[in-house]
């Protein structure tokens, strides 16, 4: 397995990928709880897992709305951010929220079993391009949620403006993982059968097909993205 902690390091350094250095919550993560509290009313979230906290942005916004948070990430720069974070939150009188250092892909001690009702992952598990991470990677989330838990994920679609242009056949060729040419950070890229394939027997219970502009260091590109809510 390629450690790319070292690649993330340097990117939250720079700033350069939009998860970096943007301070307000993912609107797909807005949407996700919007929809939680219809999707399964009798059971409120209460304690999630942003799994690639990055800088701590996502897990704040869940902090806020009076859930427990555990962010975990790779990179040590992300994990510096995040912490200096929590610590500006608490000064002000804000919602804290945990974060520790650890690989998605791996089994990681700290974290109990079906100890979360929880799990967001925002264009995180997309880097994980080999099918062995990705496994393992299913291995532990389905370790760490408890029965019934609510699993969000957001990815760039294969026709994504940014991200498709980076296929050398096209949309529809191999096994759709590109390298981003800027940061060296690799992706793969899936269609929504794909990543219901992916991570069945979960329930799908809410997809939504995000469509829309947004840029990517300074141009702006037409960019798509699949959010899909699972229970597991």
């Amino acid at each position: 397995m390629k450690d790319m902690s070292g690649l993330w390091d340097e990117e939250f350094r720079k700033g350069g990928i939009p998860c970096t250095k943007r301070e307000s919550p993912s609107t797909t993560l807005r949407w996700f709880l919007a929809n939680a509290k219809f999707v399964r009313p009798e059971n409120p979230l209460a304690r999630v897992i942003d799994l690639g906290c990055g800088t701590g942005r996502n897990a704040a916004f869940l902090a806020d709305q009076g859930i427990s948070v555990l962010g975990i990430d790779s990179s040590a720069k992300a994990i510096e951010m995040a912490e200096a974070l929590v610590k500006l939150r608490e000064t002000a009188g804000n919602p804290g929220f945990d974060v520790r250092r650890g690989r998605i892909d791996q089994r990681n001690e700290f974290l109990r079993d079906s100890s979360f009702d929880g799990a967001i992952d925002i264009f995180v598990s997309k880097h994980l391009v080999s099918p062995l991470e990705r496994e393992r990677y299913k291995l532990e989330l389905d370790r760490i949620l408890a029965p019934g838990a609510l699993f969000f994920i957001s990815l760039a679609a294969v026709d994504d403006g940014y991200y498709s242009q980076l296929l050398p056949g096209g949309a529809l060729s191999g096994e759709r993982v590109v390298t981003d040419p800027v940061s060296g950070i690799s992706s793969k890229l899936f269609s929504r059968e794909e990543v219901i394939e992916e991570f069945r027997p979960m329930e799908i219970l809410a997809f939504w097909d995000k469509q829309g502009k947004s840029k990517m260091y300074g141009e702006e590109y037409d960019r798509h993205v699949l959010a899909f809510i699972f229970q597991k």
